[in-house]
Formats: C-alpha cells, sequence, structure tokens
C-alpha cells in the first residue's frame, strides 16, 4: 500500500518521539531528595521526621538509590517560579526510577504540604499542580512507596538500584500535550486495523498532514513551534472526525482498578497500593467532572477507612454523588478454583452486606 511504500506510521512514531518533551514549555529543576528506608508498608512519617540529620541520604539527580522490595519516603521543596506566566498550567515531573512490566519501578503516594495529591508510577509522572500553588512560597514534596522488584521472578540479590532523573516543576503546553495525545491514540488505533480498512488509509493521511502542518525547524522548542501546534490539532480532529462513517454503537467507559490483595505483593502493600490507586481515581474526578470510576471488593474499602480516612471521606462523597460506583459481588474477587461453595456463598454474603451497611442503595 502507499503508506506503507512512504513509512507515513514510522515517520509519525518518530515525529511523536519529537514533539513528547515539547510537551512542557519551561522546567524548573527540583534540587534533589531526602531518601529514607522504612520499616514497612504502614510506617508512619510525621514533619519531625524531615529536620536536618539523623539516617536520611540525599538523592540527586541522574544517580541511583534504594534497593529492591524497600518501603521509603523521599522528601524535597519545590516552589513554581514567580516569573512563569499566572495563567500557566503548571505541574510536577517525576520519573523516579526504571520503568518496566510487572513490579520493578517504584510506587508513591504522593503529599503536597501533607496533603494526599495521588500516585507516582510508570503510568503516572506527572502531577498537576493546583493554581493556589502559584504563591511565590516553598511547598514540601513527599513521597511514600514501595521500590518494587528487580526484576520477575524476583531476584532478591539482585545488585541493580532504580535510576533517579531529572525531576521538575514543568509548565504544560495543554494544546501539544493533547494533540500528542490524541496522535498516539491515533497511531494506536491504526496499528489494530486490517490494511483493506479505508478509514486505516484516512487516519494515517490525517497524522501525516497533521506533523506536516507542524513547525519543527530546529532550533526546539521555539514560538513559531507553538504557534503552528492550534492549527495541526484543528486538521487533526476535522480528519478524525471524517475518517469513516459513524458507528452506530454508543460506549461508555469506566474506570476501574483490579488490586490482588495478596499476589506478587503482601497484604500491606495491597492495602498501601489500594490508597494510591484511589487517589489517582479521585484526581481524575477532580479534573474532569464527567469522569467515572467503579471498584469491587468491599475488604479494600475497609482498608482505606483504617488507612486513608481523607480518600476515604472523599469516596463517600463522590458515591452519593454518583460519580464513584460501588460494585459489591464478593469481599474479595476470590478465586473459585480453589475455594469450596460454603466459602464463595460467604463471600457473596459479607461483601453484599458490608456495601448495604456502608452504601445503602448507592452499590450494585
Amino acid at each position: 500500500m502507499r503508506e506503507a511504500l512512504f513509512f507515513t506510521a514510522d515517520k509519525v512514531a518518530t515525529r511523536l518521539k519529537l514533539i513528547e518533551p515539547l510537551i512542557y514549555r519551561r522546567k524548573h529543576l527540583l534540587d534533589g531528595f531526602k531518601y529514607k528506608a522504612l520499616a514497612g508498608p504502614g510506617s508512619k512519617v510525621n514533619n519531625d521526621d524531615f529536620q536536618e540529620g539523623g539516617s536520611w541520604t540525599r538523592v540527586d539527580p541522574f544517580s541511583y538509590w534504594g534497593s529492591w522490595n524497600q518501603d521509603y519516603v523521599l522528601v524535597t521543596d519545590f516552589h513554581i517560579p514567580e516569573a512563569w506566566p499566572e495563567e500557566g498550567s503548571y505541574a510536577l515531573y517525576l520519573p523516579l526510577g526504571v520503568s518496566g512490566d510487572v513490579f520493578n519501578h517504584p510506587e508513591a503516594l504522593a503529599y503536597i504540604d501533607d496533603r494526599i495529591q495521588g500516585s507516582v508510577d510508570r503510568y503516572h509522572h506527572e502531577l498537576a499542580l493546583s493554581p493556589h500553588l502559584q504563591d511565590g512560597q516553598s511547598h514540601q514534596l513527599r513521597l511514600q512507596g514501595w521500590t518494587g522488584w528487580p526484576a520477575w521472578p524476583p531476584d532478591r540479590a539482585a545488585k541493580t538500584q532504580l535510576f533517579m532523573r531529572d525531576c521538575a516543576v514543568v509548565e504544560v503546553d495543554p494544546p501539544t500535550h493533547e494533540l500528542h495525545r490524541l496522535a498516539s491514540a491515533a497511531l494506536d488505533n491504526i496499528s489494530q486495523l486490517q490494511d483493506g480498512d479505508p478509514a486505516k488509509h484516512a487516519l494515517l493521511a490525517a497524522l501525516d498532514r497533521c506533523f506536516k502542518a507542524l513547525d519543527t525547524r530546529d532550533p526546539l522548542p521555539s514560538h513559531s513551534f507553538y504557534t503552528s501546534v492550534a492549527g495541526a490539532l484543528h486538521g487533526l480532529k476535522q480528519d478524525i472526525g471524517q475518517a469513516g462513517a459513524p458507528q452506530s454503537r454508543k460506549l461508555a467507559g469506566i474506570g476501574h482498578a483490579h488490586i490482588d490483595i495478596a499476589y506478587l505483593w503482601t497484604v500491606d502493600q495491597a492495602r498501601q497500593k489500594a490508597g494510591r490507586t484511589f487517589a489517582n481515581a479521585l484526581r481524575l474526578m477532580a479534573r474532569n467532572p464527567d469522569y467515572r470510576f467503579s471498584q469491587s471488593q468491599p475488604q479494600l474499602y475497609q482498608f482505606l477507612e483504617q488507612d486513608f480516612p481523607e480518600l476515604n471521606a472523599a469516596i463517600d462523597c463522590h458515591v452519593a454523588a454518583e460519580q464513584w460506583e460501588v460494585l459489591s459481588g464478593m469481599w474479595v474477587e476470590a478465586d473459585v478454583n480453589l475455594a469450596g461453595g460454603e466459602s464463595l456463598v460467604r463471600q457473596l454474603l459479607l461483601g453484599q452486606s458490608y456495601a448495604q451497611q456502608r452504601f445503602g442503595d448507592k452499590h450494585t
């Protein structure tokens, strides 16, 4: 086919890599972190622990840190530079270590000024900042989490460490961010379509026109690049809308997280994972009012009551607003291959009884 002959998909993929760093107009690098190994997943940390001295180790950008299967806390201060525009969109960019499959990457629950903000992990390197933080003041960032495994199956004797990259406060350019996200989704869809599908070639042509409309001349980033983004994004949206006839189907996408209570980690790690996952769901709801999330396993809700009362209260509010959907079949998502009939009946009884008592008619 013509598109294959001219390597259109390969060229688009290369252009996506080119513009990805340009999502951030400005970067203000963090100085580094103070690091401390913790005794376990539920270890409590308070502000008195952050004073100078003690058992803290410094972790600078582009350095190795931590050890595998280790609970930890990282602490630093940050501020949004006063010279940056007041109307800007700002975030923390936090590439803490190797991003890979299974659990060979760090995860952490992020606190700003001792308030939960969301999770930092292999899928979430960017943590949006509230406008009220652009006050010229220094704010504390605390990351409390788990380093993960070096590989799977885990090698407990592994000597490798995580590699800290250039964490920073960043100014996000929303149009470039949207363009990159939309073009990436279109390219991913193209890879799933058959060569004979006209929509595939219409999408390829749309992406080709989009990137030809971008001013990617050196040096980058440049004012002319950002000026060209709006037109390229508008054209891409129009072309995608005309790539194929709309189907007579209505799809609804609802967020969900399958969390193993005890599988590749301990139960204590699952409790922390629930906090990180639900914090991210709540953060998405705050930024996107029409976002919906569904969660089963009453056991996780009970853990949250005990471990993260702040998140627990927020979930109750979103349940009442019908933005958070409570699924209450079994107490946990059980392995029905191993459990007996009596066990399964009690799973259903306990799970649905808890949901009825806590959420009333707001559960399904």
